[in-house]
C-alpha cells in the first residue's frame, strides 16, 4: 500500500497522476477535504484517455495532527510520501506554519515508525539551505541553516520538519529527502501562497533569480527514488536557474498576452520598502519585509545533477511546462 499525504495539492496531485500512471500498487491519499479538480486537470492536460486511473485512489480524509486518524491512514503502508504542509510567507502564518510542518510531519514519522513502514519520502525545501559564497552554486552539501530572521518561518518550519524525518531514520525509518526549488506547474496559478496570477499580469520585475523545476519531475523524481535501494540521503531538484526576467519572458513566449516586464531597481525597491513602512504606522498591513527585498534582488543558484547521476532521469525543459499553464 502507498500513502500520500497532502493528495489534493500541488506536489501531491503531481505524485498521485505519477503513481497512477506507473504502478499498479493499491494508493491511498489523505487530505483535509476532498477535492480530487486538480488531479482530473492533469489528466484532462496529459492523458485524458486514462482519466479512469482516477477510481484507483482510495481517498482518506485526515488532518496530520490528528494521531488517532493518521494512526488509522496510515495501517497496511509500506511506502508513505509526505508532501502534505503548510506554506505560507505572511508573518501572521508563523505559529500555524510550525505547528503543521514541524508537529505533522513528527506524527507522521512516528505513526511510519509503528507501522513498519518501508520507506518514507520527505518534501522539503531549498529554502532550508544557507547562502552559499559568492559565484557558489547550493548543493547538497552546503549547510542547511535557514536565515531565522522574521518572516522567514516557512523555511525554519520546513528545517525543523526535516530533522524530525532524519530523528526517524535514526530510530529505524529509512527515507529519503527531496529539496525542490520553484515548482512550477499545472495548478500553480491559483496556488494562494505564490500569486502567480498577479505576479504574472504586473508590468514590473525585480532584478533577481533563482531556481525552477517541473512539478511532473519532481513527481518522477520522488517515484524513482523510492523504487531505488536509495536510502537517508537528500537530493536538490533543479531543473534550471533563472533571472525573475528571463522566466516571465518564456512564459510570455507561450503567452503572448501577458505585459512585458520593466526592471525595478533596487533604490525603487528601496523606495518602496520606506514608503510601506510609514503607510504600516497607520495600520496598513505590510508585505515588503528585509527577507523579501533581499530574496527579490538575490540571484540564487542551485546544483540538481546529484539525482541525475544515480537515476535514469532528466529534467524537461521549463518551457514545456510553462506552455501548459492557465494564465
Amino acid at each position: 500500500m502507498i500513502v500520500v499525504t497532502g493528495g489534493t495539492g500541488l506536489v501531491g496531485a503531481h505524485l498521485l497522476y505519477e503513481l497512477l500512471c506507473h504502478t499498479h500498487a493499491p494508493i491511498r491519499a489523505l487530505c483535509r477535504r476532498k477535492d480530487t479538480s486538480l488531479l482530473e486537470r492533469l489528466f484532462q492536460t496529459y492523458a485524458p484517455s486514462l482519466a479512469d486511473l482516477l477510481s484507483r485512489i482510495e481517498w482518506v480524509e485526515a488532518d496530520i495532527l490528528d494521531i488517532p486518524a493518521l494512526e488509522a491512514a496510515l495501517q497496511g503502508a509500506t511506502l508513505v510520501y509526505h508532501c502534505a504542509a503548510k506554506v505560507s510567507f505572511a508573518t501572521e502564518d508563523a505559529s500555524l506554519l510550525l505547528k503543521t510542518n514541524i508537529e505533522g510531519t513528527a506524527n507522521v514519522v512516528n505513526v511510519a515508525l509503528h507501522h513498519g513502514v518501508k520507506k518514507l519520502c520527505y518534501v522539503s525545501s531549498i529554502a532550508t539551505f544557507a547562502l552559499p559564497k559568492a559565484g557558489e552554486a547550493i548543493s547538497e552539501e552546503t549547510p542547511q541553516e535557514p536565515n531565522r530572521e522574521r518572516g522567514n518561518e516557512y523555511a525554519l518550519s520546513k528545517y525543523s520538519a526535516e530533522m524530525e524525518v532524519w530523528r526517524g531514520v535514526q530510530e529505524g525509518l529509512p527515507a529519503v529527502v527531496v529539496y525542490p526549488s520553484v515548482i512550477i506547474g499545472v495548478g500553480v496559478e491559483t496556488h494562494p501562497a505564490m500569486k502567480v496570477q498577479k505576479l504574472c499580469h504586473s508590468p514590473y520585475v525585480t532584478g533577481g533569480g533563482t531556481g525552477f523545476v517541473a512539478a511532473l519531475d519532481v513527481a518522477k523524481a520522488m517515484r524513482l527514488l523510492m523504487e531505488s535501494p536509495i536510502e537517508n540521503q537528500g537530493f536538490i531538484l533543479n531543473g534550471t536557474d533563472l533571472s525573475y526576467a528571463q522566466f516571465f519572458e518564456l512564459l510570455r513566449q507561450s503567452h503572448p498576452l501577458l505585459p512585458k516586464k520593466k526592471c525595478l531597481s533596487p533604490t525603487t525597491l528601496r523606495l518602496l520598502y520606506y514608503a510601506e513602512a510609514f503607510l504600516w504606522l497607520f495600520g496598513r498591513k505590510r508585505m515588503l519585509t528585509n527577507k523579501l527585498l533581499h530574496t527579490l534582488q538575490h540571484q540564487s543558484r542551485y546544483d540538481g545533477a546529484k539525482i541525475t547521476q544515480v537515476l535514469p532521469f532528466s529534467y524537461t525543459p521549463i518551457e514545456k511546462t510553462l506552455e501548459k499553464l492557465s494564465l
